[in-house]
């Protein structure tokens, strides 16, 4: 008697669906895209209001030292 096993490789394997942008028409991707840019109206974006609000959101950028991820409050101040 042998001791093989044997595999059957009848069975299907349904392909994979694509989901998202993958499954979408190229045309259908573009339209959505251009949405992006047109979410906000100009007149409602806050930087486009003031020159120096911009300036200074901007000159904040790294300048605040991150916490260390195992910092947990117990060293002293």
């Amino acid at each position: 008697m042998s001791d093989q096993i044997t595999v059957d490789t009848t069975v299907a394997v349904p392909p994979k669906s694509k989901r998202g942008f993958g499954g979408m028409s190229p045309e259908r991707r573009k339209a959505i895209s251009s949405l992006g840019g047109k979410a906000v109206k100009p007149e409602n974006r806050s930087f486009s209001q003031s020159r120096e609000l911009a300036q200074t959101a901007g000159s904040k950028g790294g300048k605040v030292p991150r916490k260390k991820a195992t910092d947990h409050g117990t060293n002293p101040a």
